[in-house]
């Protein structure tokens, strides 16, 4: 039966989240074969993964690939925070002046001042101690 959703040489025609559910499922197991193929390491590790969590070896993504389910986020965002914050402190001339603009006590200029309203959205912490944690 001809799949509207691919090409004659099985190819996907439409982006994978506009199939429905089932094609969805199946594009996911043929990808994870894909991945568990390759002679990279970390792309086999990850197919070996969605394989698990598809045959219900694993209850979630998550479990399969051993990471909890914030961890990844939360350890993305830390690394975005701290190569914004390094360079907010050189473009604020150190870590003093970085944390007195963090305090609202010094207006920083230019480049500085989007990095700071980002670093606030970020939940960057505003003391010369706090900075000195967040890039450890």
């Amino acid at each position: 039966m001809p799949d509207e959703h691919r090409d004659p040489w099985g190819r996907l025609v439409v982006e994978p989240d506009r199939l429905p559910m089932p094609a969805r499922v199946d594009e996911l197991r043929k990808v994870a074969g894909r991945l568990q193929a390759e002679q990279d390491r970390g792309a086999r590790w990850v197919g070996q993964a969605f394989a698990a969590w598809l045959s219900g070896q694993a209850p979630t993504v998550e479990a399969a690939l051993g990471v909890g389910t914030r961890t990844p986020q939360r350890l993305v965002q830390r690394d975005a925070l701290r190569r914004t914050l390094r360079a907010f402190i050189v473009a604020m001339g150190g870590k003093s002046a970085a944390a007195r603009a963090l305090q609202g006590r010094e207006v920083p200029r230019g480049q500085a001042a989007a990095m700071l309203a980002e670093l606030k959205a970020m939940g960057c912490p505003t003391s010369r101690s706090g900075i000195i944690r967040a890039l450890d």
